[in-house]
């Protein structure tokens, strides 16, 4: 019984020092909505940069649409984000896009929908200059 005990305390004890060994890993990894150190996005379709450096966001838009008949899609999106900004994302706003699609409805039959960013679905932010970032929301507060 004592060899088993001794057996389990060891077990537990490498057990312990691989969590040990993996915490820190784990608590350097961006927390939900902080897709890099500094850069934030969501709940909703908004990113923020607080950093000096352009940044790249990669996402996934679920686009819906009310006159067509399809149901949800997922697009996969890139909006770029100025240093120290705050933007928004929605369909011909910063790179968002959902593909059009036609009527279905007898009132408006054969005309575009073009959709809407229902939700989004941020995967990275990776530094990336290559390309003009989206402009930004309009700052609130007095100038002075």
């Amino acid at each position: 019984m004592n060899q088993q005990t001794a057996g389990i305390a060891s077990i537990a004890a490498v057990s312990l020092a691989a969590i040990g060994l993996l915490a820190p890993a784990a608590a350097a990894s961006p927390a939900p909505g902080n897709l890099a150190p500094g850069v934030q996005c969501g709940p909703g379709p908004e990113c923020h940069n607080n950093t000096n450096q352009t940044y790249r966001i990669d996402w996934i838009g679920t686009c819906t649409y009310s006159q067509a008949i399809v149901g949800p899609i997922t697009v996969p999106e890139h909006t770029w984000i100025a240093p120290h900004e705050q933007i928004a994302l929605s369909v011909g706003i910063n790179d968002a896009y959902c593909p059009p699609e036609i009527s279905s409805q007898p009132s408006n039959f054969g005309a575009e929908d073009d959709g809407g960013i229902s939700s989004a679905q941020f995967q990275r932010a990776v530094v990336d200059s290559s390309h003009p970032p989206a402009p930004g929301l309009p700052t609130t507060g007095s100038a002075g």
